[in-house]
């Protein structure tokens, strides 16, 4: 399904408090909000995102109704936006086109107030009340954004805002919130799911589910994968490789088209060390040797592929 994400250039109805550190927060009172026990907002999660990522600032925003009941709570991340190599200048001009980009900005110097979470994919930047209409969580949404963006300490603003992202399964109507307040859509990349089909009980039914081309190739990489060693990690071992693993993460980073950020070993210990068993690191090994390993994490009945790194040289070659 597409994802959907907002970007822009108040009311008085709400109290918000906006806090810089999740220690700050009232955190019963965002606890009272997790009905949807999304990890993606859970406090241990964003304490390790916190304590590991210091080229970042959070924000956290906790919106009360006139009873002073907690209705909304939202998380945002400060980054500093600066071209140098024409990437940021790129990505920008084919999402919206190289007049729309001069008109707005005069050097790519600045910086971008994000409504979410750069390092996951879904609505998990923000949870609301049931009690409350979705069009009015988007618009508590946008006078969180123009508080944040507009005060951001020492005299600066933001520069821009971009509010990630949202289930294409919600009332596109209630989206005119945004679009009165000059927030612009973009579609972004499919978040592609694989559902278990209750016949399959071992990985052969899986193999057997497919086209014979596909099963053939899956049976290829098994193959010449027999070599690999696989081996689940905790943080002290994650700790003990931290080195091997950001240079395996970087490989990957540095082969993307575009990224506004990224995490390393030291998130993914604190994000183990947060999260235990729903945090799940697979290191694969050759003779010995780390040469790869991905991350995934358990949010509700979902395990989500996150990270991952390799070492292409011995990829290519086997």
């Amino acid at each position: 399904m597409n994802l959907h994400s907002f970007f822009a250039n108040c009311r008085n109805d709400y109290k918000f408090t906006i806090s810089d550190s999740i220690e700050l927060v009232n955190q019963a009172h965002w606890n009272i909000l997790l009905h949807s026990g999304n990890i993606y907002l859970s406090i241990p999660y964003l304490k390790a995102l916190e304590e590991s990522l210091g080229q970042l600032d959070f924000r956290y925003v906790l919106v009360y109704d006139q009873k002073n009941q907690p209705i909304m709570a939202a998380y945002f991340q400060l980054v500093d936006f600066k071209d140098q190599n024409n990437d940021y200048a790129n990505w920008l001009n084919n999402k919206f086109g190289q007049k729309v980009i001069e008109k707005i900005f005069k050097s790519l110097d600045m910086k971008l107030l994000i409504g979410g979470n750069l390092f996951s994919c879904g609505e998990n930047g923000f949870v609301a009340s049931k009690e409350i209409e979705y069009n009015t969580v988007l618009d508590l949404l946008n006078q969180s954004t123009q508080r944040i963006g507009k005060n951001l300490g020492s005299g600066e603003k933001a520069t821009l805002y971009l509010l990630k992202e949202f289930w294409p399964t919600q009332n596109h109507k209630s989206f005119q919130v945004l679009e009165n307040e000059a927030y612009s859509s973009l579609n972004i990349d499919c978040n592609m799911v694989l559902k278990i089909h209750p016949n399959w009980h071992a990985i052969e039914d899986y193999y057997s589910s497919m086209t014979s081309k596909f099963r053939t190739k899956a049976n290829s990489i098994f193959q010449k994968s027999q070599q690999l060693s696989i081996e689940l990690w905790d943080e002290k071992k994650i700790a003990e490789n931290a080195s091997i693993i950001d240079t395996l993460h970087n490989n990957v980073l540095n082969n993307a088209d575009f990224n506004l950020g990224a995490l390393n070993a030291v998130s993914f210990i604190k994000l183990k060390e947060n999260l235990r068993d729903q945090f799940i690191f697979k290191a694969y090994q050759l003779n010995s040797q780390l040469v790869g390993f991905s991350v995934s994490i358990i949010c509700h009945q979902f395990l989500e592929a996150a990270y991952v790194g390799i070492d292409y040289s011995i990829n290519q070659t086997n």
